[in-house]
């Protein structure tokens, strides 16, 4: 018997592939693609990922900011698992993803935990090619227009969720955040004020995606 992967801790000894080698090699993984994995219930769902980046840290050019300041990493988290920072609306305005996010023609979930500070609205908004949503979130009241769902995860601290299913034209888009005056308006107003933390873009069809505790 040959086995092709060993982890013997105790000897420390490792194989991978039927080859020796150490233990970070060894359990170190990568992919081209999404993948699906089996949950702690027993069912499939795809394996945590994010089709965004810096989702915790919105000065990078990865977001630009339109009439909007960042302070990074200056208001309490909702999670020790991610760092947060505090968005300033000095005039009508937007923060989006710089680049466009790529998806696949399945269902895709977008979130982004929110603190209210200043200003009781706030708004995700999609531009895809023929695929166009912008859903408003009450920050007060904790509901949601259609569309959305709002979840309260403690510490003043929202988890603001927008679900769509992209079409063969429609694989390709941005991401826009707004903090505006009335429900789902997408006219910023000055002088607003909010924690943002855990940009996230996911696949949500099978049976969702599996339990990451950061996100």
């Amino acid at each position: 018997f040959d086995p092709s992967l060993v982890f013997d801790f105790e000897q420390n000894y490792y194989r991978t592939g039927g080859t020796e080698t150490t233990l970070n090699p060894a359990v170190t993984h990568s992919r081209a693609g999404q993948a699906t994995m089996t949950d702690s219930d027993g069912n499939i769902k795809w394996a945590p990922h994010n089709l965004l980046t810096y989702s915790e840290d919105f000065s990078d050019s990865s977001w630009l900011k339109s009439s909007m300041t960042v302070e990074s990493r200056n208001i309490t988290p909702p999670s020790v698992a991610l760092s947060a920072d505090t968005i300033t609306v000095s005039s009508g305005g937007s923060i989006r993803t710089s680049a466009a996010v790529n998806v696949t023609a399945a269902s895709h979930s977008v979130s982004f935990y929110v603190k209210k500070i200043i200003g009781r609205y706030f708004t995700i908004r999609a531009a895809f090619y023929t695929t166009n949503f912008t859903i408003g979130f009450d920050l007060e009241d904790v509901t949601a227009q259609s569309g959305g769902t709002i979840t309260d995860v403690g510490n003043d601290w929202l988890k603001c969720v927008v679900s769509w299913e992209p079409t063969g034209a429609d694989l390709s888009g941005f991401i826009y955040l707004y903090s505006p005056s009335t429900l789902g308006s997408t006219s910023a107003s000055a002088g607003n004020e909010f924690g943002l933390t855990g940009a996230h873009v996911y696949r949500s069809d099978l049976g969702g995606m599996a339990n990451n505790p950061a996100q």
